[in-house]
């Protein structure tokens, strides 16, 4: 993948991003991996499998903010909060055959 995302200019990551607010999360997605790959379009990016998709946009992500991806979520039965750190490159790994 092209570095273009870690040389994105804060005015194009954000007007990436409000492009993307009304957008479905799918053509969201493409909006965010269009600002990491310029050279590709829309279209072409479309025909990308999810997972390859997904792993790009990890990869951009970890370009622009770092790799440490702190998460958190809610137990659904007691709803304690439960947080976690995840390396971005850790789950942007590419299927095994």
């Amino acid at each position: 993948m092209p570095a273009s995302a870690a040389t994105a200019s804060p005015s194009r990551l954000l007007d990436a991003w409000e492009e993307g607010q009304g957008q479905h999360p799918l053509h969201r997605a493409l909006t965010m991996l269009r600002l990491a790959e310029p050279d590709a379009s829309i279209a072409d990016l479309a025909q990308l499998p999810v997972g390859e998709r997904d792993r790009r946009l990890l990869h951009a992500r970890a370009m622009l903010f770092g790799s440490k991806l702190d998460a958190i979520a809610h137990c659904p039965a007691c709803k304690e909060p439960i947080e976690a750190v995840l390396a971005a490159a850790e789950l942007a790994q590419p299927p095994s055959h």
